[in-house]
Parts: structure tokens; C-alpha cells; sequence
């Protein structure tokens, strides 16, 4: 990534984002079902779709809303998605909707519509939150498929982290395509009709965009030490009874040289960001010491989830840690 290796602030920038894209990773590409609201294309009411980017076969949804705002007026099906339905909307504020699929369920992967649930009422005065939807539903081969609320978690998240960079700092090109993404999130966050995997593509664009930012050459010629100090108050502030001795052991040898090296009055950009660099790769390589809380020794550690948390909020970073036992029991 042009610029990681030229500052170390894009380095922690980028540790931040990889983290975050670490826990997108678990979530993207996790088939669900879901709801979105739209007006009544008469503009008299609201429609509630139950939608979902996977091939169900069966499921039982419950979706609870205000009766105060809306009232129940029916559903409708799609023929590509649903074969038998049936519904109980007796009690006011919430409908339970059974269904099957055709033998062969049809989706194009993006959000398709299963059930469209049909109300009267003021749309624009049911937000969102009002709505719940839970249940359960599977696919042919019997796996069960997550029903809920379209999350937005980390697409909110990234906005968040985006909004607080301080552009002056960035190439302008760079920082751009930063704004690009940006704009891009917010629409699909707007979009009462998004997709799970619209809004996991908008989260990835963006944390990618974030992540190859370049940071401005000093005009001073002056070297910048902030990022390598930050790094040595999160290694500073680590315990180091958490941790295996050998693994340990690497990281206070990576604190002392880098500690040397803020020393160095004549220390380059270039050995300054270094010295950052295999501090926080010390830290990523952390591996917890035993303990009953089921992680075993020879894990990678998440890095400081103790104390180091606490450490790194105020040194103004986060660094990303991949298990690397993945599939271990």
C-alpha cells in the first residue's frame, strides 16, 4: 500500500482499519434475513418486506411495529421465493408468518423480497428502530439462517473513523477517494432498501480507502516522533503476565530498540517509522499465557483486551491481530 511505509501514522491508521475489516470479515458474506421499510406505493401506508440474500426453504419470522402509528392490511408473496404462507396478525403490534419455498427457492443474492407485510398508517413517522424482526429460517441443506435487523454496525463505525481524519494531513488525491467512499456509505445508509451485502461492500470500500490514504511530506524536513511515542505507551502499558514469556520477551527487545531510537537525536523519518513498525508487529505476535478463559497458549493474542484497550484508546489507535489458529478447537 503506497504510503504504509513512509509514516508510521498511516501505520496505526491502517492497523485500525485492518481491525476493522477483520471483524466485517466474520460478519460479510453470512447469508441472513432481514426487513426494510418503504412507503405504500399509494403513499397512504408503509411496507415492511421480510428480505433475505439466501435460498431459504422454510423459516417463522415475528415482526413486532407500533400499532399506534401502523395498522396490519395483509401481505403478499413472491411465487419465486414462497409456495405456502400463512399469517396471524391477531394480536395488535406484532404478525407471525410461517412459509416453505418453492422446491428449487430462487435469489439473486443481493436482497430479495420473500414476504411483503402491508400497512396502514403514516410512513414517515415509523423510524426504523420501531420495528423488530426475529425468527428463524433454513436453507435446503438444513443450516439455519440468521433472521433479524439489517446491521449497520461497522458500516457505522467506519463512517465514524472517516469523519474524524483530519485532511489537512493527507495527499489530496488520497484523501479524495477517502470522500468518494464516504458519500458512497452514507447513500447506502440512507437507503431504506439496502442489501446486507450493499452495506458490507460500502464498509470494505471505505476502511480500504481509509487504508491507502498518504500522508503530506513535512515541509519542515522536521522527523515526527508522536507515532512512535504513541506505540511505546501501548507497549508500556501492556501486563506482562498475560502473556508467554518468549513472546514477551520479543516485544520488550523491540520496546528497547525503539525507545533508542526517540533517543537518537540524528534518527531518520525512515528508522523512526521502522522502529514503530516492529514495535506494533511485536505486539500483533503477543501470545496469551494460559488461563481458564479457554484461550490457549500459542493463540495470537487480540491484543491487550486488559489493559491495553485502555491504552491504545488513549494513544488514539487500535492495532489489528489475526488468530492465527483459525478452525482450532
Amino acid at each position: 500500500m503506497k504510503g504504509i511505509r513512509k509514516a508510521a501514522h498511516v501505520l496505526l491508521l491502517s492497523a485500525l482499519s485492518c481491525m476493522m475489516l477483520a471483524m466485517l470479515a466474520f460478519a460479510a458474506g453470512d447469508e441472513s434475513v432481514w426487513f426494510t421499510k418503504t412507503e405504500a406505493s399509494d403513499g397512504k401506508g408503509a411496507v415492511i418486506s421480510i428480505v433475505t440474500d439466501a435460498a431459504v426453504t422454510d423459516g417463522v419470522a415475528t415482526l413486532k411495529y407500533d400499532s399506534n402509528l401502523l395498522t396490519y392490511a395483509g401481505v403478499e408473496t413472491e411465487d419465486a421465493y414462497v409456495a405456502m404462507y400463512s399469517v396471524n396478525a391477531e394480536e395488535a403490534g406484532v404478525v407471525r408468518i410461517s412459509w416453505v419455498a418453492p422446491s428449487e427457492p430462487e435469489t439473486d443474492g443481493s436482497g430479495s423480497a420473500l414476504i411483503k407485510v402491508n400497512f396502514t398508517g403514516d410512513a414517515s413517522a415509523v423510524s426504523q428502530d420501531s420495528i423488530a424482526l426475529s425468527g428463524t429460517a433454513y436453507d435446503a441443506n438444513g443450516a439455519e439462517i440468521p433472521v433479524g435487523t439489517l446491521d449497520t454496525t461497522e458500516l457505522e463505525k467506519a463512517v465514524a473513523l472517516a469523519e474524524s481524519l483530519d485532511a489537512g494531513k493527507y495527499t489530496e488525491e488520497s484523501y479524495a477517494a477517502v470522500e468518494k467512499a464516504l458519500a458512497g456509505t452514507k447513500a447506502v445508509l440512507a437507503d431504506p432498501a439496502a442489501s446486507q451485502g450493499e452495506v458490507d461492500a460500502a464498509a470494505k470500500a471505505l476502511l480500504d480507502a481509509i487504508d491507502a490514504l498518504e500522508l503530506k511530506v513535512p515541509a519542515s524536513g522536521k522527523v515526527d516522533t508522536t507515532e512512535l511515542e504513541k506505540a511505546i505507551a501501548l507497549a508500556e502499558g501492556l501486563d506482562a503476565s498475560k502473556y508467554t514469556k518468549e513472546s514477551y520477551d520479543e516485544l520488550e527487545k523491540a520496546l528497547t530498540a525503539a525507545k533508542a531510537v526517540l533517543a537518537n537525536a540524528d534518527a531518520t523519518q525512515d528508522e523512526v517509522n521502522a522502529a514503530a513498525k516492529a514495535l506494533l508487529d511485536a505486539v500483533n505476535a503477543l501470545k496469551l499465557a494460559g488461563s481458564t478463559s479457554g484461550v490457549k497458549t500459542g493463540d495470537t493474542a487480540m491484543v491487550a483486551v486488559a489493559a491495553g484497550l485502555a491504552v491504545a484508546a488513549a494513544a488514539g489507535f487500535a492495532v489489528c491481530a489475526v488468530n492465527k489458529r483459525r478452525g482450532a478447537k
